[in-house]
């Protein structure tokens, strides 16, 4: 395969781990990696720097505090100074497909700046000790806990773009919007909880995650009850938790974010994981 590159390797990936997540501490001169991954990926690194190319030779120099992403089939470079600590999660592609549906404009660079003041680490650690200790069966709920931490960590960089007190700010807004969602919530109590007026509140929170604030309580919800389904609670269960008026305007609305009823998830990623 010629991709600008002397040698392509598909490295790290294997059909029988689709959920990798764990660190590596780069301990030779100059250690480099060359390849690719059918699998979306993130490496942070807590200590160390390395210089990240593609193969369109963009290069982007990364420090302590920074990630990088592989985005599914795209062949990258990359090259570690000896002493690199880095943190890697990886997750199938249709994860990546669905994160980018969001607009998160993150994903349309490699390099994501957290900081080093930022939790990555010690969720990160906590994921990786529930995968190693993850049964066959419980690997669909292991994924829903990845995969929500990587939107977590999208929305965190975005919020970096802006001000420090509007990050605070924004950051705020998506926890209480991500809480007690049998509740109905009012977005201008929302913002002024945070120290918003109504308007300026959603042209921030827009601009910052890249959804409106009810789309956002909508896509948190809808990731939780994927999460409640996929730990054996029936639809009419996850339903009457969530404060649904009944089942079918919960169906509705899954349906509407997932493109499949409750069953049909439930199924397919039951029969995905096994495959």
């Amino acid at each position: 395969m010629s991709t600008g590159f002397n040698t392509v390797i598909r490295h790290g990936y294997h059909q029988t781990a689709p959920l990798r997540c764990g660190d590596r501490l780069l301990s030779t001169a100059s250690p480099r990696e060359h390849g690719f991954t059918p699998q979306y990926a993130l490496v942070y690194l807590s200590t160390g720097s390395a210089t990240y190319s593609d193969p369109v030779h963009r290069e982007v120099m990364l420090k302590s505090g920074d990630a990088f992403q592989r985005f599914p089939e795209v062949v990258h470079n990359v090259s570690y100074s000896a002493g690199t600590a880095t943190h890697y999660m990886a997750v199938p592609s249709e994860v990546f497909q669905l994160m980018k549906g969001q607009g998160l404009r993150t994903l349309q660079h490699p390099l994501i700046r957290l900081g080093t003041q930022h939790r990555f680490l010690a969720r990160h650690a906590q994921l990786a000790r529930e995968l190693r200790n993850c049964s066959p069966q419980r690997l669909i709920v292991c994924l829903t806990h990845m995969q929500q931490f990587l939107v977590d960590v999208h929305v965190h960089a975005l919020t970096r773009e802006v001000s420090p007190s509007a990050a605070r700010r924004i950051e705020e807004a998506c926890k209480l919007l991500s809480t007690d969602f049998s509740a109905p919530v009012s977005m201008p109590d929302i913002a002024s909880k945070v120290g918003l007026g109504y308007s300026n509140f959603r042209r921030m929170f827009q601009q910052t995650t890249g959804l409106a604030p009810g789309d956002y309580r909508v896509r948190r919800r809808i990731e939780h009850a994927q999460e409640l389904l996929l730990g054996g609670l029936s639809a009419k269960e996850v339903a009457a938790r969530l404060g649904y008026s009944d089942i079918y305007a919960f169906s509705t609305q899954f349906k509407k974010f997932t493109g499949l009823s409750p069953r049909q998830y439930c199924r397919d990623e039951r029969d995905r994981m096994v495959s």
